[in-house]
């Protein structure tokens, strides 16, 4: 004997048809077949019971705006939009946990800085130092950057023309060899071969920092660069092929809104952003 597939009993009339064939969902109008569906757990594609739109595997759309939801939920007016925008925030946790905060919530909530109580960095410093280049003339003064950002270290062009600095040309390329010295460590003597660059155009800092700079570090004796706050031109950059080389262990923080103090072969060097 065959047997009748049991259609599903309607969640509008309680009576055993597809929604779509309910006479009392048909006499709604679509602002309250949209609840309908939304309430009775049905589709909003094909109007079935067994998933959600989400997981409709059903080519059809509106015949009337082509779009991903029965005609029978068809409206042109803005009311469809915010039905279908509440059905979505139903399967979105975050979006119903918003929801669920009650306006006094909503109202005290601050900004993610001020809640987090950070402030924006007012001044931000890359590691610069002083050191003497072994000329023919005598020791001269450079200015240099430690960056272990750059892979190989960087010499300009200018310097090697304003201290009449030997060259080489390994693989069409222009090498310069130098020997550092620190002005704190007279023992400390470091061979760096450089790449010479037409143009560094590195300035350090950018911009002018306060002077209160100066007399925070005041106190630290052997600093590498005592005016590290000033802007003014960079001539070496100490890629990290050298970086090994001229650190030293220790560090010194003043405090945590203050930049931090590295040691190195060149004295302490100050990197890091200011919060004050």
């Amino acid at each position: 004997m065959s047997q009748k597939h049991s259609q599903a009993k309607c969640r509008v009339c309680s009576s055993q048809h597809h929604l779509r064939l309910c006479p009392d969902f048909n006499r709604m109008s679509v602002a309250a077949r949209w609840e309908a569906v939304k309430s009775r757990g049905y589709c909003f594609n094909c109007l079935c019971l067994s998933h959600t739109r989400e997981w409709c595997r059903s080519r059809n759309k509106c015949e009337v705006c082509n779009k991903a939801h029965h005609t029978k939920l068809h409206t042109d007016k803005i009311q469809q939009q915010s039905e279908e925008n509440r059905s979505k925030n139903l399967s979105n946790p975050v979006t119903q946990c918003k929801n669920s905060m009650s306006k006094k919530e909503q109202g005290t909530r601050k900004p993610v800085q001020e809640r987090l109580g950070k402030k924006l960095p007012t001044n931000v410093f890359m590691p610069t130092a002083l050191a003497k280049i072994i000329t023919t003339e005598g020791p001269q003064k450079a200015r240099l950057l430690i960056s272990s950002g750059q892979v190989q270290t960087l010499i300009a062009k200018s310097l090697v023309h304003r201290l009449s600095l030997p060259t080489t040309i390994a693989d069409d390329k222009e090498f310069c060899i130098v020997y550092l010295l620190s002005y704190h460590d007279h023992t400390t003597k470091l061979q760096v071969r450089g790449l010479v660059k037409d143009h560094l155009s590195i300035t350090m800092p950018p911009t002018s920092s306060d002077k209160k700079f100066q007399s925070i570090y005041g106190h630290i004796i052997d600093l590498a660069d005592p005016h590290f706050y000033n802007p003014k031109d960079v001539e070496i950059i100490i890629g990290s092929d050298l970086v090994a080389s001229v650190l030293r262990a220790g560090l010194i923080q003043t405090s945590k809104n203050m930049p931090v103090l590295q040691s190195t072969i060149f004295g302490w060097v100050v990197s890091g952003a200011c919060t004050l």
